[in-house]
């Protein structure tokens, strides 16, 4: 009988810890919506994602626009400096 009355005391402290988790914070949540517009994004990128690149050339590191590129950029991408 004591084992029953343990597997019982068991079941609702799973239970509870279930009921009662802690919501996910902020930066989780910021995530998902990221993971979800990549996989909501996918099917307009599927092209350019498999399409063959060129090597980039630049005179110097400092000139590229990180930012801009990586909106254009979805593979390895060789960049070549003079």
């Amino acid at each position: 009988e004591n084992e029953e009355n343990v597997l019982v005391c068991i079941r609702i402290i799973l239970e509870l810890h279930k009921q009662y988790r802690p919501q996910m914070n902020e930066e989780i949540a910021d995530f998902m919506k990221f993971v979800k517009g990549i996989y909501s994004n996918l099917p307009s990128h599927l092209p350019r994602i498999f399409e063959p690149r060129s090597q980039k050339k630049v005179k110097d590191l400092s000139d590229i626009n990180v930012e801009v590129w990586l909106q254009d950029i979805f593979t390895v991408t060789t960049v070549l400096t003079d």
